[in-house]
């Protein structure tokens, strides 16, 4: 049996390319950019404001940004960093839908 139908597939790979020219266009930690707390560390990741479970998509450039890991992982696991992503939209509840 397939792990993987060929349209999920298809569409991780059409995904992938469009990350990786985000990440080619913005090369740098938005958040740190925007103040957030804490410092930069580690290496460059997409961060989706918008998560998938909350009906985010993960190939569209408007539900991206820029995190180093260590801004990536605070925006999900430090309450103080929470406050500020939601704030400065970093996070979004599924309410709020993307743009």
């Amino acid at each position: 049996m397939r792990q993987e139908s060929k349209k999920r597939a298809a569409k991780r790979r059409r995904e992938a390319g469009v990350r990786t020219e985000y990440l080619v266009a913005h090369p740098y930690c938005e958040a740190a950019r925007a103040g957030a707390p804490g410092v930069c560390f580690g290496r460059l990741a997409v961060h989706e404001p918008l998560t998938r479970a909350r009906g985010g998509s993960t190939g569209d450039p408007a539900n991206m940004r820029t995190c180093c890991a260590g801004h990536n992982t605070a925006i999900s696991q430090n309450v103080e960093t929470m406050r500020w992503a939601y704030r400065a939209g970093f996070l979004k509840h599924a309410w709020e839908g993307v743009g």
